[in-house]
């Protein structure tokens, strides 16, 4: 009985420890004073601590008190995603998907991050990823390939083909060229509306164009 209660007193010291240690680590970032966080977040990344782990990737992204070098950065930002921190995860995603210092723009890992953070209904998330959608280029498509139906709901109203065939057209009006067919049931993530004509992008696929609106289901209540 006295050990569990030694090990409870422990555990209580190292958790007020670590909130101490975040408080201040934080105080010395907001005066300046980096190389005291740095001091003080070090260790704790080092022993696995998550968002020690982040906020060191943060130092060596903007060179606060450290050269600036984003391989640290995404050093670390790796160990803190791998333990589910979501903040750490959508910094690597922004790093692959703009490059850094000694970090390649590799957006084939950064969309995959991206999704992985729009299941907490983080609005930057869902921007960029409508933006990545609404360029219509093969990272639209890739895109695609990684998106469950409940993450489209999240970037927009889904509608379905109720026609048994709809035209997708390159823009809103009959003229214009048809770039895609679909069938009856095929589920569209509608993006904006112009009279009659809905802006659309196919769930299946990921490609962006224009339908009649007449051809859609009602919207789901």
């Amino acid at each position: 009985m006295r050990l569990v209660s030694t090990l409870l007193l422990l555990l209580a010291f190292s958790t007020l420890h670590a909130e101490e240690n975040a408080t201040s680590a934080s105080e010395a970032m907001r005066a300046g004073n980096y190389a005291i966080a740095y001091c003080i977040w070090q260790p704790e990344a080092e022993a696995g601590d998550a968002n020690a782990q982040y906020n060191i990737g943060w130092l060596y992204h903007n060179g606060y008190g450290l050269t600036v070098d984003d391989r640290q950065a995404e050093h670390w930002w790796q160990q803190a995603s791998e333990q589910g921190h979501l903040e750490a995860r959508f910094a690597l995603a922004t790093l692959y998907s703009l490059g850094g210092r000694g970090v390649s723009k590799d957006i084939d890992k950064a969309i995959p991050l991206y999704v992985d953070t729009l299941s907490t209904g983080d609005e930057e998330a869902r921007l960029i990823l409508h933006n990545l959608l609404m360029a219509n280029n093969k990272t639209s498509r890739l895109l695609a390939t990684h998106l469950q139906r409940e993450d489209w709901a999240q970037l927009g109203t889904i509608r379905d083909v109720k026609a048994s065939r709809a035209n997708i057209r390159s823009q809103a009006t009959l003229e214009s060229s048809v770039i895609d067919v679909l069938d009856q049931g095929a589920s569209l993530l509608e993006v904006a509306s112009q009279g009659k004509w809905v802006q659309i992008i196919v769930l299946q696929t990921g490609r962006g164009g224009w339908i009649y609106a007449p051809l859609l289901a009602p919207t789901s209540p």
